[in-house]
């Protein structure tokens, strides 16, 4: 396996088409980032130049983006979403740019008859399938670093400060790497069964396509419809009986239901939810069918980045409930499976 892997990397290296992909990388990634093109105004840009002071935490700032009621500073949130939106893009680049330049690479290894020499050299085809995704993976983790070193360059160029999380920044940076890691191994999968780099690539696209569909949307929203909604005047009425005691609304997220959990707290403790919950809502996902759509969108990588990018919920509390965890293992999931679809296929399928 190390000597495929090795001449594949050497003949890599040598073509024209890596250097030009890496230049493509680049360059998309400074674009996506000027004033003109990045979404960044010419007013947002001298804010993100000018320093800042932290009235709490960073994390506390990254909680608040997002969240209603706002409680963190509306500057902050800006630098907040700026650096988020800028990182997926640099890994979104990088994922298309590694995806499209293996697939055509690899598909020249087919044409030009070096995989069937290499069988016929004593090589095994499972062997030359794991050497060809362990490139894949390479190459795409170099392009992935140039396209953040880009952008950490372009920061500094440009004098762009941030407030940094790194725990949700680093989670967020992985989900985005899994999920062209997974667009990775599809892509090999479909060229070494049908030999064809079009084909690789239009089944490619079909997925993405499929996998951040309406589908997954009308999952979501399906089952963010809570069970049943705040009563204002109940807990109104509560709360005017009560006027020596101090409550809290607090709402977290139900990874095992998919929905926000409502509590009310009096002093620090909960209290009945039948004081401040109104009728149940007959819309409400319930039983089997619910779990046939939680089904749908934990088992679908497109669900995890179209919730981030609509925000059904803020960027923390994906982070907090171990959503972006949960894609990671969903998209290395699909990647083992694709894979090992792709090495049955390969193995019995004859080279002409």
């Amino acid at each position: 396996m190390k000597k495929i892997l090795g001449g594949y990397l050497f003949r890599a290296i040598k073509t024209l088409e890596i250097w030009l992909f890496i230049a493509v990388t680049i360059f998309a990634v400074i674009v996506s980032n000027l004033e003109y093109y990045g979404g960044v105004s010419s007013g947002n840009s001298d804010l993100l130049k000018s320093d800042y002071s932290l009235t709490t935490t960073a994390e506390d700032e990254y909680a608040f983006m997002g969240a209603y009621p706002q409680g963190g500073d509306a500057q902050i949130a800006i630098r907040i979403r700026v650096v988020l939106g800028k990182i997926d893009g640099a890994g979104l680049f990088a994922a298309a740019s590694a995806t499209i330049f293996t697939v055509l690479f690899l598909k020249s290894l087919f044409s030009q008859g070096t995989l069937r020499n290499l069988i016929a050299s004593g090589h095994k085809k499972s062997t030359i399938y794991l050497a060809s995704l362990i490139f894949c993976i390479l190459v795409y983790i170099l392009f992935a670093l140039i396209a953040l070193s880009t952008l950490y360059v372009f920061f500094a160029i440009r004098q762009w400060k941030f407030p940094l999380f790194m725990p949700l920044l680093t989670a967020r940076w992985f989900m985005i790497f899994f999920i062209g890691l997974t667009l990775v191994s599809v892509a090999l999968s479909v060229l070494f069964c049908t030999k064809k780099a079009i084909a690789s690539l239009v089944t490619l696209v079909l997925i993405v396509v499929l996998a951040s569909g309406t589908t997954s949307f009308g999952a979501i929203s399906a089952l963010m419809l809570p069970e049943r909604n705040l009563s204002a005047v109940k807990l109104k009425e509560y709360v005017d009986s009560h006027p020596d005691s101090d409550f809290e609304t607090k709402i977290e997220f139900d990874i095992k239901n998919f929905k926000d959990k409502l509590s009310v707290l009096e002093n620090g403790e909960p209290i009945d939810p039948e004081i401040y919950l109104g009728k149940k809502d007959p819309h409400y996902v319930d039983g089997t069918p619910r779990k046939i759509l939680m089904a749908m969108i934990y088992a679908n990588p497109g669900s995890y980045y179209l919730m981030d990018v609509v925000e059904v919920m803020t960027k923390y509390k994906m982070w907090e409930a171990g959503l972006y965890t949960m894609s990671d293992i969903c998209c290395t999931t699909w990647s083992v499976i694709f894979t090992a679809l792709g090495l049955a296929v390969f193995s019995k399928k004859e080279l002409t």
